[in-house]
């Protein structure tokens, strides 16, 4: 038995000399920075092309029809065709509307530009939760999966902090170019990704109401089990709370807090660089040793609260030096945390539903955005930007400390 258990660590650890794994790394990390300049240079043109409320409405419509794919289909294709046919194929869809939105821009049609946004959306939805799922047919489920996410979450914001200057290029070059460079992108993450290892088939051709008809009993069939099944459902809840707590302090509170203060654009940017430095650090540190530990769950939520902490003071703070020192702390356990939690996900998820399973925690994440920032926005109305900052601070604290606590986990999620 200890032969076997080593040999499962050393396979763990070595998942990066697999071909095949760095290949789909390599695949992720352009995905990832093409997917967030797609949104950024879909905002610019649309700011560009109608108004500011008209970029709102249009990259607003296209996370709307990403957030209706994922909940309705966006998970089955990838656990009813394989995850690697499916990224390819969505990676090559993209890349085509891409082209489209060129056409668009050509005629100067708003409408057109709204409808390859709604239509890139809809691609997104099936495509994420896929993508995501492929890393357990690189490197099998049972043989370690925090590992490889955590490398992944490192090329995702790595591809991510890229993405603001290269957009800002290509966009000094041209809009059309700029639409071409990210087609051009797509097409060789498309290369990119092997599906070596994977042994599940294609399915004949179907009908096409048939084939929705299976694909949607497919997805009411990965939510049930989601909401099923209490070790995923309580990886969901947290991802929910998580999510809802932080995002709108670091993604509006920060800016906000730069402009009540009056730092410098250098300030604000710098801030922003610390969190991102922090996040880098947690995903090194997941990738490096994530596979060693157990009780992932525990280890997750045990990292929101040094999180919960550093939000919480920053908000009241008038030096952006303490604040782009903090929000590094901050950045460094949710960086570690996240990564950790969906490579226990895949870890305990059948190899018949990833991609569902994927499907419902990025839904999850997707609809947990919005509502804080609702949240947010109705207590600084009532309060102050820095007591908003607080109070969602505090209940992620507060929420995590619970969790922690056996008892109170037995009575929310039994």
């Amino acid at each position: 038995m200890s032969t076997d258990m080593t040999g499962e660590k050393q396979v763990a650890r070595n998942w990066f000399a697999s071909a095949g794994a760095r290949r789909y790394l390599a695949a992720f990390g352009l995905d990832q920075a093409a997917d967030a300049m797609v949104y950024v240079l879909l905002a610019w043109v649309a700011v560009h092309g109608a108004s500011a409320l008209g970029a709102i409405w249009i990259v607003g419509a296209a996370a709307a029809a990403k957030l209706a794919t994922l909940l309705l289909v966006g998970g089955a294709l990838g656990d009813r065709f394989g995850a690697a046919p499916v990224v390819k194929s969505t990676l090559v869809i993209r890349s085509l509307l891409l082209v489209g939105l060129i056409a668009a821009l050509a005629a100067d049609v708003v409408l057109g530009i709204a409808v390859v946004a709604i239509a890139y959306g809809l691609v997104d939805g099936a495509h994420e939760p896929a993508m995501q799922a492929l890393s357990t047919e690189v490197v099998p489920s049972d043989s370690g999966q925090k590992g490889i996410q955590g490398a992944l979450d490192l090329v995702r914001r790595l591809g991510m902090l890229s993405a603001g200057p290269l957009v800002g290029a290509f966009i000094v070059w041209g809009s059309d170019e700029a639409a071409v460079a990210l087609a051009l992108v797509g097409l060789l993450a498309a290369r990119l990704v092997v599906p070596a290892g994977t042994t599940r088939s294609r399915p004949a051709a179907e009908r096409l109401l048939v084939l929705l008809s299976k694909l949607a009993a497919d997805s009411r069939e990965g939510w049930s089990v989601a909401l099923r099944t209490k070790s995923v459902r309580s990886k969901l809840l947290i991802f929910v709370v998580a999510n809802l707590a932080l995002t709108p302090p670091i993604v509006l509170g920060v800016p906000l807090l730069a402009k009540a203060h009056h730092w410098s654009a250098a300030a604000f940017g710098l801030i922003d660089a610390g969190y991102a430095a922090g996040a880098i650090v947690g995903g090194i540190a997941v990738a490096r040793w994530g596979d060693a530990l157990s009780n992932a769950e525990e280890w997750a939520v045990g990292s929101l609260v040094p999180t919960a902490a550093a939000v919480a003071v920053l908000g009241w703070l008038d030096s952006w030096g303490l604040v782009c020192a903090l929000a590094a702390v901050a950045g460094v356990s949710t960086g570690f945390g996240p990564s950790l939690l969906v490579g226990s996900l895949k870890e305990s998820t059948p190899d018949h539903l990833q991609s569902r399973m994927q499907a419902a925690r990025v839904a999850a994440i997707v609809a947990a955005g919005p509502a804080g920032i609702a949240v947010f926005g109705a207590l600084i109305s009532a309060s102050s930007i820095s007591a908003a900052i607080t109070i969602l601070a505090a209940l992620l604290g507060l929420a995590s400390i619970l969790f922690l606590s056996g008892r109170a986990k037995e009575l929310l999620l039994t």
